[in-house]
């Protein structure tokens, strides 16, 4: 659960099963922690996927949802694409305006690499 934070730090089931996890091994002070920093996310990233478009571009769509972020400002998010053995290919970054507080926006970021792509992380926005 931990590696699924540090993977997808803004979305907030992999903070749902971390917390969980600290619950059934009886550190409630810890799973407290883990929902507090869930509910302090700026924004929540919704139903993200990574799609071959051609042989070297690729396209990262999803949503975003404003949690805690002050409407109309621009988040920088770097995606990192991955490959096969879990190396590290290239990182783009997103600029993601904030909709209003409980709304959604779309994104799509389009990234290319000679090399194949099995996946991505992301990191949390720089304050």
């Amino acid at each position: 659960a931990e590696q699924m934070v540090e993977r997808y730090p803004l979305e907030r089931v992999p903070y749902n099963l971390l917390a969980n996890s600290h619950r059934d091994l009886g550190d409630p002070e810890s799973a407290l922690a883990v929902l507090e920093k869930r509910d302090a996310l700026p924004v929540e990233i919704l139903r993200v996927q990574l799609t071959p478009i051609s042989e070297t571009t690729y396209s990262i769509d999803g949503q975003a949802m404003n949690r805690t972020a002050s409407a109309g400002t621009t988040l920088s998010i770097p995606f990192t694409l991955v490959g096969d053995d879990g190396s590290d290919i290239l990182t783009e970054t997103l600029e993601l305006t904030v909709p209003a507080e409980g709304e959604t926006a779309a994104f799509s970021l389009q990234v290319e690499s000679d090399a194949p792509v099995a996946g991505f992380r992301y990191e949390t926005p720089a304050s």
